[in-house]
This record gives structure tokens, sequence and C-alpha cells, in this order.
């Protein structure tokens, strides 16, 4: 409706904002890279562009 994201993707977009919020604070070599997938993730889930950069 009026072109807002379903409810399973609000849960999907929250489950991975929940976990950014949760993050290990640099802890992992990689935590970088893993939040940039997860605010992907929250990205495709609402429906907002990525800019090719990303």
């Amino acid at each position: 409706m009026f072109g807002l994201p379903s409810e399973d993707q609000v849960l999907d977009a929250t489950k991975e904002l929940i976990g950014l919020s949760n993050g290990h604070n640099g802890e992992l070599a990689n935590q970088g890279i893993l939040n940039t997938y997860s605010m992907q993730k929250v990205k495709v889930a609402l429906g907002i562009a990525i800019p090719k950069s990303e």
C-alpha cells in the first residue's frame, strides 16, 4: 500500500539493524565488511537505492 515495504521486509530490516546495534565494535577483523553487508540488506529490504559506490 502506497509503496511501503511489506511487514516481512520491515522485519528483515529490523533484524539486521538490531544485529548492527549489537555489533562487536571492530573486535572481528572483518567487522566493517560484515556491517556493510548488513546495511545493504537493510536497504534492499526497505527498497532504498544502493549507490554504485557501495
